[in-house]
């Protein structure tokens, strides 16, 4: 490519495809139900193994969003306007 003007316009709609896609994926993960422990009797396996932190991912943000956006396309639906949902801050540190 050697229109610099071109691959500039290139770049920015990949930056702001890649930004669209994390935040959908962002907004899929805060739709999900969370496991709660608290339900479980105090001695249960679950519990015992479980630490306060919280889940690791099993996906990205971005593989999560462009999961989304694919099945969108696919089902015929609209495509959303996705925004960044803000992480809550920790309460207590945790020693790794």
């Amino acid at each position: 490519m050697e229109d610099p003007a071109r691959a500039e316009r290139l770049w920015f709609a990949i930056a702001v495809a890649t930004l669209w896609v994390v935040a959908l994926g962002g907004e899929t993960e805060t739709s999900l139900t969370p496991s709660s422990l608290d339900d479980l009797p105090p001695r249960h396996v679950a519990r015992t193994r479980s630490t306060r932190r919280s889940r690791p991912r099993l996906l990205s943000c971005f593989r999560a969003g462009l999961l989304r956006l694919l099945a969108h396309l696919l089902l015929g639906q609209p495509l959303t306007q996705a925004r960044f949902v803000p992480e809550p801050w920790p309460t207590a540190l945790h020693s790794c």
